[in-house]
């Protein structure tokens, strides 16, 4: 077998030249080589990353860090996001956890998190009587069960709070949660957004990854700075940290990465993403450990880099072992 070269580029004058005139057999031999490589990459770096990225979630906190989890429309995943959170934050931390669904939609939480939840108005009214002085009686109260999230489920039944009732419900959570992480109404016009978002130390912002999901991404970043500029009750800084959630849930996700760092950088927010599984819809009751390593990490960056946004913290230490996807 002879060869000769031109520029940059070798060519055989016979035999195979490279992998694109080889034959299936020996494209399936190279396929299976990367494929176990990349497997072992996997397995070698995610100890690391998994310790680091678990150490950062671990911080201590000051008790009241709320976390709103903001989406364009329904059906792009906020639910999920929230969900996956508390599942990881409960898991890897010591400290009372609560969510908060505000969303009527019927989607809802993910089965696993929370043993048969109260609705809003059925919390508030228990803690408006109850008025628990500890976070023994605060989980009694709820119906939540030791180790396991206080959570609060939205009921499409059920009428929705006003802005002066959920301010009060997020004050409960906050004297008796290290963190909450409070689902909003789709969009950003819902005056129980406005009340969250005038209080919340970050604000996830979840999208589809797909052109169209970028664009109401930033009109809804935008609805989130506006809400900001109108609150009475600001920070010191006057604005919350943002990030971005892209949902890869169809093949246009690929595409529509270019948009996504645009968006990231147009808004001032950090972005990841989470790769859509449809174990996450099913019936079963779903554990974080029995989540697969990718899925792990991806929950993990999105909740360090969330909390750390939320303590007020340089997202940059954050992500330190895990590079942003977008």
């Amino acid at each position: 077998m002879t060869s000769y070269r031109a520029g940059n580029h070798s060519y055989l004058t016979d035999g195979f030249s490279g992998l694109a005139e080889a034959p299936p057999t020996t494209w399936e031999n190279y396929r299976r080589i990367l494929r176990g490589a990349g497997r072992a990459i996997i397995r070698d770096s995610y100890p690391s990353e998994f310790a680091a990225l678990a150490q950062t979630m671990q911080q201590p906190v000051a008790t009241g860090r709320k976390i709103a989890i903001l989406t364009p429309g329904g059906g792009t995943g906020a639910s999920t996001v929230a969900s996956l959170l508390a599942l990881a934050y409960r898991n890897l931390r010591g400290d009372l956890i609560g969510l908060v669904d505000l969303n009527n939609l019927a989607s809802g939480i993910l089965p696993g998190v929370g043993n048969d939840p109260k609705s809003p108005r059925e919390a508030l009214g228990s803690l408006s009587v109850g008025k628990p002085t500890h976070r023994d009686e605060f989980r009694r109260l709820l119906g939540t069960e030791e180790k396991d999230a206080a959570v609060v489920r939205a009921a499409s039944y059920e009428e929705p709070l006003s802005a002066r009732a959920t301010e009060t419900l997020l004050a409960d959570f906050a004297r008796q949660c290290a963190v909450s992480l409070i689902e909003c109404p789709p969009g950003g016009d819902d005056e129980r957004t406005a009340t969250v978002v005038g209080r919340a130390h970050a604000v996830v912002v979840v999208v589809d990854m797909t052109e169209q999901g970028m664009r109401e991404g930033k009109a809804l970043i935008d609805r989130v700075r506006d809400i900001e500029g109108k609150a009475r009750d600001l920070r010191r800084n006057g604005r919350s940290p943002v990030m971005i959630v892209g949902n890869e849930r169809t093949a246009a996700a690929k595409t529509a990465r270019r948009g996504a760092r645009e968006l990231a950088a147009e808004s001032g927010a950090r972005m990841v993403t989470l790769r859509h599984n449809r174990r996450f819809r099913g019936a079963e009751r779903l554990s974080f450990d029995a989540l697969e390593q990718k899925t792990r990490l991806e929950v993990l960056r999105i909740g360090a880099l969330a909390l750390t946004l939320a303590r007020g913290q340089d997202a940059r230490a954050a992500l330190s072992t895990g590079e942003e996807t977008a």
